[in-house]
């Protein structure tokens, strides 16, 4: 997620800067230039407009629009909480640009007027949040179309815990079937796990997830919000 500020958002007898886009913008162009994702892919940039500039008479405040931002969130678990400033339609846009962006998820809304004007809101206030007996999990999953293997398709994964992992499990499903199957996944080497989905027709949109326990009983979902929502790919 990435603020977008257009000009109509200041207010001149407010605002005294007005070119908060132009920063944003170079950023914008720096990422896509060169940075690219943990697996080697490009990253994806979604705008969303930040509310803009407004005087509240009631509690004589000002919140300027460069504050007024929607990416200032905190994806929790399966929750993604998401600042609102009481500023319509631009609160409900933002909460629609999440929901279309992270299907599964629940995204809910935080009043932060009163926060954003001291430049925070819900991400700078929490900023990180622990997690007891932590699962580690490095998946690089498949997406788009993907070439046709006589050996099915390999599903693996990097997968850590300081408790040990009692086991790994792969569920996947095709468009042609109802409910998810399972496969074990076989601990190869190390901290990497295994399993093949089987081969399939040309066409064929295969839907899979991935399940993981460790010895303490924690369990955990790729992607978190499974199965409500999967990875999925079109066999070539």
């Amino acid at each position: 997620m990435i603020s977008y500020i257009p000009n109509n958002n200041y207010d001149i007898s407010i605002d005294e800067y007005y070119n908060h886009q132009y920063y944003i913008d170079q950023a914008a162009i720096s990422i896509s230039q060169y940075l690219k994702s943990a697996y080697g892919r490009e990253l994806k940039l979604i705008p969303i407009q930040n509310a803009p500039t407004t005087y509240d008479k009631k509690t004589k405040t000002i919140l300027h629009t460069s504050k007024a931002t929607y990416t200032n969130s905190l994806i929790l678990n399966k929750t993604v909480l998401v600042p609102q400033y009481s500023i319509e339609p631009f609160d409900s846009l933002a909460l629609n640009t999440y929901k279309k962006a992270m299907p599964g998820y629940k995204i809910v809304g935080v009043n932060c007027r009163q926060y954003g004007e001291y430049y925070g809101a819900i991400h700078c206030l929490t900023h990180e949040i622990y997690a007891n007996n932590p699962i580690y999990i490095k998946h690089k999953w498949y997406q788009g179309v993907v070439k046709n293997n006589l050996r099915g398709f390999p599903i693996s994964l990097v997968v850590k815990s300081s408790d040990g992992i009692l086991k790994a499990i792969l569920y996947w499903k095709t468009n042609q079937t109802k409910s998810y199957q399972p496969l074990q996944m076989k601990n190869i080497e190390n901290d990497t796990f295994e399993a093949f989905i089987p081969p399939a027709k040309s066409g064929t949109t295969i839907n899979y997830y991935l399940k993981i326990q460790n010895n303490n009983g924690k369990v955990i979902k790729k992607p978190m919000v499974a199965p409500t929502y999967s990875y999925s790919f079109i066999v070539e």
